[in-house]
């Protein structure tokens, strides 16, 4: 997948699956699915022709239940990811994803509503903050991804030095191009409000294609702007955008990579998502929560920061 955060909880959704019976519930000692034999060693504590305890020879056999898919239109597990969690009520379920990833973003709008003002008031301690912001959440963020961190305290103080970035950041681009932060959040939020809905709908399913479409798409952006960096900086294009500020026959290329942008980003966000319902339906412990909230998270300010910068360059290409 496209995001690291939840490529790891998808892989352990994946083997926690494996100790599960039909039904969801953890494999007990020798349980053995029907119609399959028991491991070699294994001890068999199905009920035998004479039970001893004087009922009769017949031994009682429980009723064979053959569970039955739900008949919806929805994405297959997605609602059922609330009752086949394995550890009950200790086990993550999709509404629990969806309060963390509310309260996260609550967090980071917050802080950056906070610095938004601060920058407002004073460029130079709006500056102070945003590079601070930025460094703190670069530190925390690789900390969070290779350690698999599910602890609610950093993840969220994540999430606050995000924002600090975000505010100081969305007043610069403000101030260059009024109007274009409004426009990005609302880009950036029916975005993720499409994809949802079409992936809850089982219109769109996650592949490996899909995945590896996100992938390139990040990769070859982050590529883009680097290279746009060094031929700015180096004097070899006056454009401050680099190659993004280019137009082709009088259409803005940063006009096609938003276009660009927002398919990269619906497609991370359909990974994401299947995610979600895969550690859902394989039972992982519920602080997992907070790592799958903080993945989707990764996903949405990325959008809204690449929708930002184009939006802003579209913006400057019209004076």
């Amino acid at each position: 997948m496209a995001n690291p955060v939840l490529d790891k909880i998808a892989v352990g959704a994946e083997k926690a699956s494996y100790a599960r019976t039909p039904n969801g519930y953890p494999a007990m000692p020798g349980y053995t699915p029907q119609g399959q034999a028991a491991p070699q060693g294994s001890v068999d504590y199905a009920p035998q022709g004479d039970s001893g305890y004087g009922y009769g020879s017949t031994a009682y056999q429980q009723p064979q239940y053959q569970p039955q898919p739900y008949q919806t239109g929805q994405q297959p597990g997605f609602d059922m990811a609330y009752d086949r969690t394995g550890y009950g009520a200790d086990a993550v379920t999709v509404d629990d994803v969806i309060v963390k990833t509310g309260l996260l973003l609550g967090l980071t709008v917050i802080s950056a509503v906070v610095s938004w003002y601060l920058t407002l008031t004073s460029p130079q301690l709006g500056l102070m903050l945003g590079l601070g912001g930025a460094l703190v959440a670069l530190v925390l963020g690789f900390i969070i991804i290779f350690k698999s961190s599910t602890n609610p305290g950093l993840i969220s103080t994540y999430m606050v030095a995000e924002g600090l970035m975000l505010g100081a950041v969305s007043l610069m681009f403000e101030t260059e191009a009024p109007g274009v932060v409004g426009q990005a959040l609302i880009a950036t939020g029916v975005v993720f409000a499409v994809t949802l809905l079409l992936f809850r709908s089982g219109k769109v399913r996650n592949s490996s294609k899909v995945q590896k479409f996100a992938l390139i798409g990040i990769i070859g952006i982050l590529v883009l702007q680097v290279l746009d960096l060094i031929l700015t900086m180096t004097g070899v294009i006056d454009n401050p955008w680099g190659l993004e500020g280019m137009t082709i026959a009088g259409f803005p290329l940063a006009g096609l990579l938003a276009v660009f942008v927002v398919l990269v980003g619906g497609a991370s966000l359909i990974g994401d998502f299947d995610s979600v319902q895969r550690a859902a339906q394989a039972g992982l412990p519920k602080k997992s929560a907070w790592l799958l909230s903080f993945g989707i998270m990764l996903t949405v300010i990325w959008l809204y920061i690449q929708l930002l910068r184009y939006l802003a360059i579209i913006a400057s290409s019209r004076d």
